[in-house]
């Protein structure tokens, strides 16, 4: 299944969707922290990036700039979460693949993934 990175700085949220996610076979990389998440993403590139727009003291905006201006991660498909009215406007226009209205199910959550995991390159294999 795919690796993902989950960026959230609402807790509860971020163990409900580790815990879905994982429960169907993804391997999860969940963060609260966002000023983590981009060093952790170098190192463990991702198959899928899930982002929440509005954290603590900034927006997913300076977060995904980063993720389209590196070649290693420029291509991983990127999930915006929000409850912003315009939401979807602004991952769109920010480069985002797709877009989850807060609140959203388990089942919700699990086809956004999906889909974004068929469209994906698959991932190089690790040289042993």
């Amino acid at each position: 299944m795919a690796r993902i990175v989950l960026v959230n700085d609402e807790e509860d949220l971020v163990e409900m969707c580790k815990l879905v996610l994982e429960e169907v076979g993804h391997e999860v990389d969940a963060l609260i922290d966002p000023d983590r998440a981009f060093d952790l993403m170098l190192q463990k590139p991702p198959d899928v990036i899930i982002l929440d727009w509005v954290m603590r003291d900034r927006t997913a905006d300076d977060l995904l700039r980063q993720i389209r201006g590196t070649s290693s991660l420029a291509r991983a498909p990127v999930l915006i979460v929000s409850a912003l009215a315009d939401g979807a406007e602004k991952a769109r226009l920010y480069g985002a693949d797709a877009f989850l209205a807060k609140p959203f199910s388990a089942e919700g959550l699990v086809a956004s993934v999906d889909r974004l995991t068929a469209r994906a390159e698959p991932r190089a294999p690790a040289h042993l």
